[in-house]
């Protein structure tokens, strides 16, 4: 159903594969002697490393530095972040990570954290004396109907356990967003220790087989975060009420889709292994009530500056018509800035994103000194791609009341995209950026919006954070399936002393020896450098609501194909 293969997921799941299928026959040992041990935190791109007696390469820093069901060799989603290399030759240094005890999740004694895992990064190895009267309480002990937050302690069966993200009914003995401190007393009366060592590797498989290994997070990595949801808790099937309760901490309203069935937690089609979380869009229907619309509360407010982080898809059979709502961040205290409102009406924001024909990405803006009754948009020039993982990053910062201070960056498959700057975003001290408008729909409000078939989206890895989430992106920007070779079969060199008729294929070499091919719109007469005289080919007809059409004579094609 899928026809367009998303390179970053596919790469290490044929990895996978191979290795799966040919086993430790294909490889021959590797010589890991000047590899570091694996260190969740201080891990590069391309950095190889050794672990459990295995070498690894790793292919999304953001990723490997987060350990939990990333961590090498053992973490379901490992393959989506490293590359196994195979088994280390003896005497090359395979002894040296040898067994992380990933299943010493008990509640263990005062025993030195630093024996229970090789990758352990901390030089403070002996984890504070875990469970003497002097400072190793329990307190406060985890309840499974508490929301906890990145940096929240808690004790659970004679453990103490530090939240890396935003959790709520997640087992601290067997979730991997909770980070092992070390083991503690519950007779204790002191309140909970922070087992100083902030990198005590020791993990907890889940019945799963996922691992908690945890360890610090590089500057702007999952340390920030305030909220993050991967959907991997639940089953495959409808997402019930009670699944979005645990997820966002409260009833899901009428227009969210979950009572009539418009919400499922389904399977990614790129990996059986990762639950995400599927919307259907009514056929024939636009607005809220047509797919889903709820708004998030988001912890620790206020926030003067925030970013999100998702991962999105749209069915390989999704058509655009003219366009509709995505997610983003607002905060407002009077009334939504949504739905066409006068200005004197809105005292915050609201920073939704919006899909147009052909997939054209748009922020979409509502703040007290909008230009257009019902929201202004601005281009990121660039275009979503039906059947393909892309991820939306957004950052906000909030202007200074009286000032047009404000600022907000929106960036896709981690490359930046837009900066608005000079805004006003609030015009009180009380508005701060404190909700997520989770809202997907077709529309616009008449009939020329609808879908004339139920179509679908898929969101995955939502992250709202107050360091920058781009370390996390996995994704890459869609510049077309074409490899080679050059110059592609069908098109002729350009020639400045020839006129070209329509539909004509050439291509042309920049200064940087890159190929680029185009086709005439119409005819050309010489001299007409298709270098100098184009537009791509996505930009064809789209005049509205912001013109990227130019009229110019060549389009230059995504891919000769």
């Amino acid at each position: 159903m899928f026809k367009h293969i998303s390179l970053w997921r596919n790469s290490a799941t044929l990895v996978s594969l191979f290795i799966a299928l040919y086993g430790s026959q294909a490889q021959a040992a590797v010589d890991c002697s000047a590899m570091a041990n694996y260190s969740p935190g201080a891990v590069a791109t391309g950095e190889q490393i050794r672990h459990n007696g295995a070498a690894f390469e790793c292919t999304v820093a953001g990723w490997c530095n987060t350990g939990g069901p990333y961590e090498p060799g053992i973490g379901w989603a490992y393959s989506s972040a490293w590359i196994d290399l195979g088994s280390c030759a003896v005497g090359s240094g395979s002894s040296s990570s040898s067994s992380s005890s990933s299943s010493s999740s008990s509640s263990s004694s005062s025993s030195s954290s630093s024996s229970s895992s090789s990758s352990s990064s901390s030089s403070s190895s002996s984890s504070s004396s875990s469970g003497s009267s002097s400072g190793g309480g329990c307190e406060p002990v985890w309840d499974s109907a508490a929301v906890y937050t990145g940096g929240d302690v808690v004790g659970h069966n004679g453990s103490l356990y530090r939240a890396k993200w935003w959790t709520q009914g997640e087992n601290p003995d067997t979730a991997a967003v909770w980070e092992l401190q070390g083991s503690c007393s519950s007779s204790s009366s002191s309140s909970s220790s922070s087992s100083s060592s902030s990198s005590s590797s020791s993990s907890s498989s889940s019945s799963s087989g996922s691992s908690n290994s945890s360890g610090s997070s590089s500057s702007g990595g999952s340390s920030g975060f305030v909220y993050y949801n991967d959907f991997q808790k639940h089953p495959v099937g409808p997402y019930s009420a009670s699944m979005f309760e645990s997820d966002w901490g409260f009833s899901p309203n009428t227009s969210a889709g979950v009572a009539d069935g418009r919400l499922d937690i389904v399977s990614d089609p790129y990996d059986s292994n990762n639950a995400i979380l599927r919307v259907s869009y009514t056929a024939n229907a636009v607005g809220g009530s047509s797919a889903s619309v709820f708004t998030y509360q988001i912890p620790d407010a206020p926030h003067s500056n925030l970013w999100l982080q998702y991962q999105l898809m749209f069915d390989d059979q999704f058509t655009w018509v003219k366009g509709g709502k995505l997610p983003g961040l607002g905060g407002y205290t009077i009334k939504k800035p949504t739905g066409c409102l006068a200005n004197s009406e809105i005292d915050g924001f609201s920073g939704r994103f919006m899909w147009r024909e052909s997939g054209h990405v748009f922020q979409y803006l509502y703040n007290p000194s909008k230009r257009e009754y019902c929201g202004d948009y601005s281009s990121l020039y660039r275009f979503f791609s039906v059947g393909r993982w892309h991820t939306i990053t957004s950052h906000v910062e909030l202007n200074s009341v009286g000032a047009s201070d404000g600022k907000i960056t929106a960036y896709l498959d981690g490359e930046l995209a837009l900066e608005l700057t000079g805004l006003n975003l609030r015009t009180d001290e009380s508005v701060s950026i404190d909700k997520l408008l989770f809202e997907t729909f077709f529309g616009g409000s008449s009939s020329e919006w609808m879908p004339s078939s139920q179509q679908y989206s898929y969101f995955d890895n939502i992250i709202i954070s107050t360091t920058s989430p781009l370390d996390f992106v996995a994704t890459t920007p869609d510049n077309g399936t074409y490899e080679g070779p050059h110059p592609a079969p069908g098109y002729s060199e350009w020639q400045a002393d020839t006129g070209y008729d329509e539909n004509d294929l050439v291509y042309a070499i920049d200064t940087d020896g890159t190929y680029h091919y185009y086709r005439a719109r119409y005819g050309i007469a010489a001299n007409k450098n298709p270098l100098d005289n184009s537009l791509p080919e996505n930009y064809v007809g789209i005049y509205s609501p912001e013109r990227l059409d130019n009229g110019a004579p060549w389009v230059e094609l995504n891919s000769p194909e």
